[in-house]
């Protein structure tokens, strides 16, 4: 047996593992360093927005190519918000 020593993380790091089970993080460009967001995808959901289900518009053609896009607004859907949680304030470095 060794002495417990202070975690050290270097590079990325995807999985942890805690006293509540295994841990998987996708870290996001689009949030801030100083907040973790923990969500559980066994209660959560893509949904549409309302109004804003699939839909196909032509946009122009270049030489003989038809071309299209198709315009689609998803959110995530809580099933349990107790299911959740989130930090905030953290150190961000």
């Amino acid at each position: 047996m060794t002495a417990a020593k202070e975690v050290t993380y270097v590079g990325s790091t995807s999985v942890f593992l805690t006293d509540f089970g295994t841990l998987e993080v996708a870290p996001s460009r689009f949030l801030s360093n100083d907040r973790v967001f923990l969500i559980d995808p066994d209660f959560a959901s893509l949904a549409t927005i309302n109004g804003r289900n699939f839909a196909e518009n032509e946009i122009a053609p270049t030489g003989d190519a038809e071309k299209f896009q198709i315009v689609t607004e998803w959110a995530l859907k809580v099933q349990a918000p107790k299911a959740h949680a989130m930090i905030l304030d953290l150190n961000g470095s």
